[in-house]
């Protein structure tokens, strides 16, 4: 029996969570990120290993783009441990509609969604490397502070004293669409010098395309259960092939999809 067809709503929400679901996000171009990224991994290595400290967030996403008439918005909660893996759970009215879980451990990335009982399955190649946490807003300050950025001032943000900083840049990524411009702001405690409030916006496919991300309520120094990045697939959940999605009209699932077979 065929699947039913998919949406182009539910379509971009499936590729938005495959995205975010990778644990990156654009940065400053050039080489520059790449040498802080090293230089960090290398500073925090031992204290990751024997510890798994990881951090929290929350990230609210807001979505426009051709074929779809009102904005796509969701909030997730991400958890990032640089020793088990990466989730990120979204929810609707309080409740998890869907979620995505890079587990180190197997190598694999599990993507339900609760409401069309559907899922997404990738595997690592074999051979392939561990991933590495790229997506740590500590990382990317130091990468924007070694490149061109902007100082924005101090500001209040959830009665924390803060600095800003903004990046900008125009490069590509895993997205699955041609990206215009990207903007991201950060803002850090002055007292410990710790994000507090993260904000992206990229444009995309000639201005069809905008998506706004924005990242708070961090927790730091989380110590993890391996569990945590373990998910199972519900036996009545049918596969979706994400691939089939990605070839919407647009490519960033803006048009009308059949069988997902």
């Amino acid at each position: 029996m065929d699947k039913p067809a998919v949406k182009p709503a539910f379509a971009a929400v499936v590729l938005a969570a495959v995205t975010l679901g990778s644990s990156e996000f654009l940065g400053p171009a050039g080489r520059s990120g790449l040498v802080w990224a090293q230089e960090k991994q290398a500073e925090e290595k031992k204290e990751e290993e024997e510890t798994g400290l990881g951090f929290t967030y929350r990230q609210r996403h807001t979505q426009t783009q051709p074929g779809i008439p009102k904005p796509i918005r969701f909030m997730a909660v991400i958890r990032e441990s640089p020793q088990y893996g990466h989730r990120m759970d979204r929810y609707d009215r309080g409740k998890v509609a869907g979620s995505t879980c890079v587990n180190y451990a197997d190598g694999t990335t599990i993507s339900l969604f609760h409401r069309h009982k559907m899922y997404i399955r990738r595997s690592r190649p074999e051979g392939s490397p561990v991933p590495k946490q790229t997506a740590d807003p500590r990382v990317q300050i130091k990468n924007a502070l070694a490149g061109e950025h902007k100082k924005l001032g101090r500001r209040t943000i959830g009665g924390v004293e803060a600095e800003g900083i903004e990046v900008r840049n125009v490069r590509g990524s895993k997205a699955n669409f041609k990206i215009d411009s990207a903007v991201r702001q950060f803002w850090s405690s002055v007292e410990t010098g710790y994000p507090v409030l993260v904000e992206q916006t990229v444009a995309g496919n000639d201005g069809a395309i905008r998506i706004k991300t924005i990242c708070d309520q961090f927790r730091w120094n989380v110590r993890f259960d391996p569990n945590e990045f373990k998910t199972k697939v519900p036996p009545d959940y049918q596969q979706l092939d994400v691939r089939q999605v990605q070839r919407g009209r647009g490519g960033f699932g803006a048009g009308t999809y059949g069988n997902t077979q």
